[in-house]
């Protein structure tokens, strides 16, 4: 992880650690049963100010990931960036909207793409448009 996190900020994507999942239904955060479960496991901030920490300092990254080796990977979108999250989990349908959308407007092009855990991907492109967080721009894609 440490390695593909100084990958990306080689890349000039600004990144920042993330809670892991150590087994199936667990969190690194420690929040696993009872009313405290977490909801967002693996998906969560290790770092005080979340995204806003998020940088290319490969210095800075070499030392969260030497005090979290199993830290997922957070990227802080803007600034150029812009992820399309595709959900398949719980019936969202992020795979047929992106079906049709393609076949509406013609294939996305190819570009930086991470499966999730659950199915889905996310989408990494390089733009000089500047946009703002959406969820729900079609049923299962923000």
């Amino acid at each position: 992880m440490k390695d593909a996190a100084l990958e990306y900020a080689k890349n000039g994507f600004k990144v920042f650690p993330l809670h892991d999942t150590p087994s199936e239904g667990m969190c690194s955060c420690g929040k696993n049963s009872g009313e405290d479960k977490c909801e967002h496991q693996g998906k969560h901030p290790r770092t005080l100010h979340g995204v806003n920490d998020a940088t290319t300092d490969l210095n800075i990254i070499k030392g969260w990931w030497q005090r979290y080796p199993n830290a997922n990977i957070g990227m802080a979108m803007g600034n150029g960036f812009l992820a399309v999250d595709i959900d398949v989990k719980k019936g969202a349908q992020g795979k047929e909207s992106l079906k049709k959308l393609e076949q509406e407007f013609g294939v996305l092009p190819e570009t930086l793409m991470a499966h999730t855990p659950t199915g889905g991907e996310h989408r990494i492109f390089k733009t000089d448009e500047k946009f703002t967080n959406r969820v729900g721009v079609l049923p299962g894609i923000d």
